[in-house]
């Protein structure tokens, strides 16, 4: 099947596929795309059908500083499974030490800051649990590949939900309604069918409102998982633990998320704490009950 989008081509061959890509010369808030840039994957050396491998972590890491980062991280990740890791990256100069962490290296051209878009679809497992370089794992994860076999795809929700901003700009962002919120895309867990018929659509996706986007790969991946309609789990907070510092930048940044953004929609508590006892000594009108619900209610911070 051979398949054309903007200024980017891929050819797929069965299950296996080349991917070419030709990038615009693009900056927007610091992202950079290089210009006109084509590569080809040499089959032999990148063709991860040949050896089907039935779960496994991923990593991609472009650049010397983010692959210093995916170093550390794999480290702490080798401490809580003896699954297989595998990393894409451009980086060519690695210690011995260092490749002893990985079951498999592989070589990519570092096309822009979320290249990890254009490569996510090539991982060589059937089962992924696919890592951002900043993710630190402190205790084993390997149970969410058991989740894939009910699941295409899992991942944590966002603290977008469905950002002003980008609305503004993509109307097929837009009308996705609120409560399909964006998804983190530090952490996705995928099987096969995710991969081979979602994921490798994400290029499309990202390319077409890369500017429009200023580069990140949340939203586009939102109108992925909506259009081509994901079995999709969204797993606890305690699989995406944020920082404080990132809450209080989604607080003050209502002209980017919209001043409805993580407003409460419903409130789910006994505002008549005796009503198990059959003792209600005041009933409480509509706006009296709202208000006391607000009072009681915890912080939405995730």
């Amino acid at each position: 099947m051979k398949s054309k989008f903007n200024d980017i081509k891929v050819y797929f061959y069965s299950k296996s596929f080349y991917q070419k890509l030709k990038s615009l010369f693009l900056s927007s808030k610091g992202f950079l795309i290089k210009k006109t840039y084509l590569f080809s994957i040499n089959k032999k050396k990148y063709n991860s059908s040949n050896r089907k491998i039935e779960k496994g972590f991923l990593y991609t890491a472009f650049g010397e500083n983010f692959y210093k980062e995916c170093i550390n991280s794999a480290k702490i990740l080798k401490k809580t499974t003896t699954l297989p890791i595998c990393l894409f990256t451009d980086q060519k100069k690695i210690k011995p030490e260092e490749k002893c962490l990985f079951e498999s290296i592989k070589y990519f051209p570092n096309l822009h800051v979320r290249s990890k878009v254009d490569y996510i679809a090539l991982s060589p497992f059937e089962k992924t649990i696919y890592l951002d370089t900043d993710i630190i794992v402190v205790k084993s994860i390997d149970e969410l590949f058991d989740l894939l076999d009910n699941f295409d795809i899992l991942a944590s929700l966002d603290t977008a939900r469905k950002r002003d901003n980008i609305s503004k700009k993509i109307s097929e962002y837009k009308k996705i309604p609120y409560s399909f919120g964006e998804v983190n895309s530090g952490l996705i867990c995928f099987n096969n069918h995710a991969k081979d018929k979602i994921l490798k659509y994400w290029p499309k996706i990202f390319y077409k409102y890369m500017k429009e986007s200023g580069g990140w790969d949340q939203p586009s991946l939102r109108i992925l998982l909506w259009k081509y309609k994901a079995s999709l789990y969204i797993l606890p907070p305690e699989f995406n633990i944020r920082s404080k510092v990132l809450l209080e930048k989604v607080k003050q940044n209502k002209n980017i998320f919209g001043t409805d953004h993580m407003s409460p929609r419903i409130f789910h508590m006994h505002i008549y704490e005796k009503i198990y006892k059959n003792k209600i000594n005041k009933i409480l009108t509509s706006e009296e009950m709202i208000s006391e619900a607000a009072k009681r209610a915890y912080e939405i911070n995730y």
